[in-house]
């Protein structure tokens, strides 16, 4: 609240400014309002006085001893003191008083009261925080003399002297109730018509201003009978003010007309003017989408109002209170007429100039604003942050120009602006700030979001990069992912005894798996199923299952996902923990089981061939076909998933296993020739086995060459890259089968080419000295085994030979020698 300087108010007062001032020296007494027309004279009389004065107190006290009568004694000199504005005697006294005084119990509050409004006092001397601190110490003592009863004759000035502390340190709500009590014992009409000011203050002042009671107590002020002109000016202005809050434009015009020719508030009313031309240009500026015409009305009536607010700023006389509202409101008009660097400019001057104050707080926020439309978001973060860094507490924040809610909306726009760009790491350093103004787990949530979001967004860029390139920004999401689950555990424990509890280790599982952190999510998961009865259990036990078997722990998983499909037949998850349980089966080696599962799938009554559990129990039925030696019914059930499905992740390996499965045959069919005497069965069983191969071939090569048209070699992941590697060897394998050396030779040749220092080139080279011999060319045959040898010498030592191939380095070595001498 605002203070009139002491130095400014006349040794002889005129009427009108024997009105007391808005402030705890103004109601301490006449004594302390004399002192405080002029502070020298305040200064003589308390150092002419003061010592022998308390040496008379304090011997009184310590050579009668704590008598009730020298107590009261001393209080009464403590009072005295006070009032004479010797703050520093009068504390002493009371101190002395509290410590070995003996007042009776319903007495007490008179050391707390004086202790109270000295520190009231002292407080209008201090500048910045400290001072809002002091005022908090004074109403505490207040609040304390107030319990115990202030000292007789001092109930309504320890009233006022309290709701001034209490509006001074912030703590605006906890002023009115205190405020309108000593409102209803006041009898003088200058103490009411002052009571009535300061509550129109103290709601005009809340985080959220309540203008209609504001409005109220202004309106019974206003009707005080015989108010002087200055008084009567400093209440139209005020409800100038509410009148422009609540939107009553015309009204509050209507009020500033009603000011006297040259009011001494004039600056102050300058101010409202000046505010009342922006809100006009704002209104035309919002309506010229519709009325063109508007904006240059709008940019007209934005330099009327500068031209008002820089002539507040020649006339302010009272400690530029009206010139730091002018800066800051000239600062407004050049940002909304989109003069951007001017703006920026004058908020930084307004704070700058006036540090710790309304105008410097809102003028931040603001350059924060433009700061993130230039694109400098680090730079708008660093203003963002020294705003949230002086809300302390959003109970004692008061500002006129952002309410608190408006603050808190506007602080969520500009964090979701800077999440929606991408800007990951500014939104994780302005969430830190974001408690007290937002309550602790509301920050954390806006943390988690935000770290989810940058591992989301990481893990897609790495699914549109080639596997070469996307090794690090996978890793890099799963980090920021599993730091989400770190915050929502967080959140979890904060929590705990909130219905909240439970979504937040439910956030805190998902985030933990999708960053591959299967111990932990496991860890929470179990936590959930422990503490809710129905709610996504299905889901719960079916993320169990998978992290258990991410974890090879199959017989784990079984459990989960066995509850899962049990207890949820119906239920969506149910469906997938079928594919996941059958996975799990195959592990523990359970394959009838893990084929039931798929097919009650494939079969039910619930799934469509449009879903996608459907078609993923078909691949995988056909890749468990495979595995267990089905190769006929892998390869009908595996080229009807390849039919339906062209373009599905699985549809590379399902061609490779068709293709596979029918060499396979072709091989196990020339083996079974060895025992069939028949010659017309041998004829049909050699045409099946050349046809089998061409079947063969023809899927290797599709294979190869859709590969290589999709994706260059390196841009393939590790699935792809070992399906063309394995279809590239193969094609050349078929052709040697089918008699056809000529065509395999070149096919090996491209094969050695393509992967000329790798351990499975060996296997090429070895097949091309074959096919060689078969062609009756040896110069050629030992020419390929001596090439295998220099390129055994050149494979990197660290090379895992048998990941490829069916012997190692040394072992190689051998064979490739004992080749050479036949």
């Amino acid at each position: 609240m605002p203070m009139t300087p002491p130095e400014e108010i006349a040794p002889a007062p005129s009427p009108a400014a024997e009105e007391p001032q808005r402030s705890p020296r103004a109601w301490i007494g006449r004594g302390v309002a004399w002192a405080a027309a002029n502070r020298l004279k305040a200064a003589l009389l308390a150092a002419g006085g003061a010592a022998s004065i308390l040496a008379v107190a304090l011997a009184t006290l310590w050579l009668s001893g704590p008598s009730v009568e020298a107590s009261r004694a001393a209080m009464a000199m403590a009072l005295e003191r006070l009032d004479a504005g010797a703050l520093r005697d009068a504390q002493d006294i009371a101190r002395r008083l509290q410590e070995h005084g003996a007042l009776p119990p319903e007495e007490l509050g008179g050391p707390l009261f004086v202790l109270g409004a000295a520190a009231a006092l002292e407080a209008e001397e201090i500048l910045g925080r400290e001072r809002r601190n002091v005022y908090r110490v004074g109403a505490r003592y207040l609040e304390e003399a107030r319990n115990r009863g202030f000292p007789e004759g001092r109930h309504l000035q320890g009233l006022i002297l309290l709701g001034c502390c209490l509006f001074e340190a912030g703590e605006i709500p906890a002023s009115r109730p205190v405020l309108r009590e000593a409102l209803e014992v006041a009898d003088e009409p200058h103490q009411r018509r002052m009571l009535m000011q300061m509550l129109a203050a103290a709601y005009l002042a809340d985080a959220n201003p309540q203008y209609q009671d504001a409005l109220a107590f202004n309106r019974l002020y206003l009707d005080e009978p015989h108010l002087p002109e200055d008084v009567l000016a400093e209440g139209l202005v005020e409800r100038a003010r509410i009148l422009l809050g609540m939107g009553r434009i015309e009204e509050c015009i209507e009020t500033l007309d009603a000011l006297p020719p040259r009011p001494a508030n004039l600056a102050d009313a300058l101010v409202v003017r000046g505010e009342v031309l922006l809100r006009e240009a704002r209104s035309l500026r919002e309506a010229a989408e519709e009325h063109p015409e508007n904006l240059d009305q709008a940019a007209a009536r934005y330099a009327e109002a500068i031209e008002v607010l820089r002539e507040t700023q020649a006339r302010d006389t009272l400690a530029q209170q009206a010139t730091r509202k002018a800066m800051y409101l000239v600062g407004l008009c050049q940002m909304e007429m989109g003069e951007r660097r001017a703006a920026l400019e004058q908020f930084r001057r307004t704070s700058t100039r006036f540090p710790g104050t309304p105008e410097a707080f809102a003028a931040e926020f603001r350059e924060g604003e433009l700061l993130l439309d230039a694109g400098q978001q680090a730079e708008a973060v660093g203003a963002f942050r020294r705003v949230l860094e002086t809300v302390e507490r959003p109970e004692h924040y008061s500002n006129p120009w952002i309410a608190l809610d408006e603050l808190r909306r506007q602080m969520l726009v500009h964090f979701q602006r800077l999440l929606e760009g991408g800007n990951f790491g500014p939104c994780l350093e302005l969430s830190r700030f974001f408690h007290p103004l937002f309550p602790r787990a509301r920050a954390l949530e806006l943390s988690a979001e935000t770290y989810a979001r940058w591992g989301e967004t990481l893990l897609a860029e790495a699914d549109r990069l080639p596997p070469s390139a996307a090794t690090e920004p996978r890793r890099q999401g799963r980090e920021q992912l599993r730091r989400a689950g770190q915050v929502h555990g967080r959140l979890a424990r904060l929590r705990i005894v909130t219905g909240a509890y439970t979504d937040d280790l439910w956030n805190a599982a998902e985030c933990y798996m999708a960053g591959h952190d299967f111990r932990t999510a496991a860890r929470m998961l179990d936590e959930y199923l422990r503490n809710v009865s129905h709610r996504r259990h299905p889901r719960a036990l079916l993320y169990l299952g998978e992290a258990m078997l991410a974890m090879n722990r199959p017989q784990e998983a079984l459990e989960a996902l066995t509850q899962c499909i049990e207890f949820y037949p119906r239920d969506a998850a149910a469906f997938r923990a079928r594919i996941v349980a059958s996975r799990a089966c195959r592990e523990a080696g359970e394959t009838e089981r893990a084929a039931a599962l798929l097919e009650e799938n494939l079969t039910g009554d619930f799934l469509t061939p449009a879903s996608l559990e459907w078609r993923n129990s078909l691949f995988e039925r056909g890749e468990l076909l495979f595995a267990e030696g089905e190769y006929e019914k892998a390869v009908e059930r595996l080229s009807e998933a390849v039919a339906r499905y062209p373009q599905a992740p699985q549809a590379d390996l399902a061609r490779y296993l068709v293709a596979r499965a029918h060499l396979v045959r072709a091989r196990q069919t020339r083996a079974s020739l060895r025992d069939d005497l028949i010659e017309r069965t041998r004829i049909v069983r050699l045409r099946e086995m050349e046809s089998r191969l061409e079947a063969a071939l023809d899927g290797f090569r599709e294979l190869r060459d859709a590969l290589h048209q999709r994706r260059e070699p390196h841009e393939l992941d590790d699935l792809e890259a070992a399906l063309l590697r394995n279809a590239t060897f193969l094609v050349g394998n078929c052709l040697f089968e089918l008699g056809d050396y000529e065509e395999a030779v070149k096919e090996y040749s491209i094969t050695v080419n393509r992967y000329q220092n790798e351990p499975e080139v060996l296997e090429a080279y070895l097949q091309m000295s074959r096919a060689y011999h078969r062609l009756e060319r040896p110069f050629e045959a030992r020419g390929a085994l001596e090439q295998a040898k220099v390129v055994l010498g050149r494979i990197r030592p660290d090379a895992d030979f048998l990941a490829t191939t069916n012997y190692d380095r040394r072992q190689w070595s051998e064979l490739l020698d004992r080749l050479s001498l036949l």
